[in-house]
């Protein structure tokens, strides 16, 4: 099997990426965090807290707050991954120039056999967590979802702006995004 990172009860905070990830940039690994702060953390390119590039990231009692994405997502960029979301997590007061203020599932780089972006190799799971009061320049001021599936259970999204569709949530180019037992407003 793949080994995989572990980090518990761990505060990361004034991390600067030129890249990707302001804070954590998994890299085709596993990489799970519980009871985690990422605060105060920017990145000039996609996610200004955490980049997960094709690996597989668990995200559990976690706090994503306050750090910035020169383009896209703010709090959270999932690239050709597997990204869990769950167990009370707060993703709130992230800002991205780009789409998804607090996350952003993005599988346009993974193609299938027809040359089109493979839906199915980027997926986003998110239950009973909170994505409250983000900012995109973009579509998805609390999520975008672009090439890939995503699925929201028992979690409230509120209060999160748009600078383009979607406040709350954007799913756009062929994604896939079911939602249950959840909130979503303004």
């Amino acid at each position: 099997g793949t080994a995989g990172v572990t980090l518990n009860d761990l505060t990361m905070s004034g991390g600067r990426a030129s890249n990707s990830g302001g804070a954590v940039y998994n890299d085709r690994a596993t990489l799970t965090l519980n009871r985690v702060t990422i605060s105060g953390n920017s990145a000039s390119d996609w996610g200004g807290a955490v980049a997960n590039w094709g690996g597989t990231m668990v995200i559990r009692n976690s706090r994503i707050s306050s750090n910035l994405s020169g383009d896209m997502a703010g709090g959270i960029v999932n690239v050709g991954g597997t990204l869990t979301i769950g167990s009370g997590t707060v993703i709130s007061g992230n800002h991205s120039e780009d789409g998804g203020g607090g996350v952003a599932n993005f599988g346009g780089l993974t193609l299938n056999s027809s040359g089109l972006p493979d839906i199915t190799k980027t997926k986003m799971f998110i239950d009973s967590s909170t994505i409250s009061g983000n900012s995109s320049g973009d579509s998805g001021g609390g999520l975008v979802n672009m090439f890939g599936t995503a699925q929201i259970s028992a979690s409230r999204i509120a209060g999160n702006l748009a600078g383009d569709g979607g406040g709350g949530v954007g799913n756009q180019d062929r994604s896939v995004l079911t939602v249950r037992t959840s909130t979503i407003s303004a």
